[in-house]
């Protein structure tokens, strides 16, 4: 039945909007603290912060060109590994091209 609390992604629901806003605004006041407050680094997120623009584009064309790999009952250990190829193959191209020092920037 339909109420002011139901949580729904799809119908973009008051209460499903303030919870997700409300999530994203703890996760980054948790990486606000991590990283300014404790000065803590990553070198995979800077990686990948560093050139977001490229990242995305990118995620889509590796994205398709891993898609005929994958099956949709593909056992656990199979999908781990194609993830695990998808990120890699993204952050090797997006490392290669903070090492040559070529960012795409707005």
């Amino acid at each position: 039945p339909w109420n002011y609390w139901m949580m729904s992604q799809r119908w973009g629901t008051l209460s499903y909007q303030l919870f997700s806003a409300g999530w994203c605004l703890a996760l980054f006041g948790l990486f606000w603290l991590v990283s300014d407050v404790w000065n803590w680094q990553s070198s995979v997120l800077r990686t990948l912060g560093g050139n977001a623009l490229v990242a995305y584009v990118l995620h889509d064309a590796v994205a398709g060109a891993l898609a005929g790999f994958s099956v949709p009952d593909a056992p656990l250990w199979y999908a781990l590994l194609l993830t695990s190829l998808f990120f890699a193959a993204t952050f090797l191209i997006l490392r290669s091209l903070e090492r040559q020092g070529l960012y795409l920037r707005l």
